[in-house]
Order: structure tokens, then C-alpha cells, then sequence
């Protein structure tokens, strides 16, 4: 599914936030989930995709990738998690 407006989505997320819910924003670095998912959305935690995390070891385009993505979920105070 294509979310069409980011807004609207945050607001939800929000108030389920306010309501104890923690939300995770799945495959960070994919097609799908851009800078503008990033940038528009709240959350607490981010999930970067696998592909970058497995093949930062062996190619330093993965890995420039991987600590870009990483630098700006940090500067975002989202905790990381790699998939």
C-alpha cells in the first residue's frame, strides 16, 4: 500500500502513541520507506533494511549507505534496529 499523505498517517501514529503503543518504521533505506517516511512520521524506532546491513561488509557503497542511514536515525533520536 502507498500512503498518499504522510500527515494524516502521523496523526494516527501519534495518538496511538499517546496511548502506549511504541511504532516502527519497517525496511528504512527500501523503495517504500524514503527520507520523506523519515521526515513525516514520528517514531521510535527504525528498521533498516537487510540488504544494506549484510552487504556493508563487503562493499563500501552498502556501508556508506548504512552509516548515512544510521547517522540520520541517530540524529532523529529513533533507536536502530537492523533487520
Amino acid at each position: 500500500m502507498v500512503v498518499t499523505d504522510i500527515a494524516k498517517l502521523n496523526d494516527v501514529l501519534q495518538k496511538l502513541r499517546a496511548s502506549g503503543f511504541r511504532i516502527c518504521l519497517d525496511d528504512v533505506g527500501a523503495g517504500s520507506t524514503s527520507f520523506q517516511s523519515l521526515y513525516g512520521l514520528q517514531v521510535d524506532y527504525a528498521k533498516i533494511d537487510g540488504t544494506f546491513v549484510r552487504g556493508a561488509s563487503g562493499s563500501p557503497r552498502d556501508m556508506a549507505m548504512l552509516r548515512s542511514m544510521v547517522d540520520v536515525c541517530r540524529q532523529l533520536d529513533l533507536t536502530l534496529i537492523g533487520e
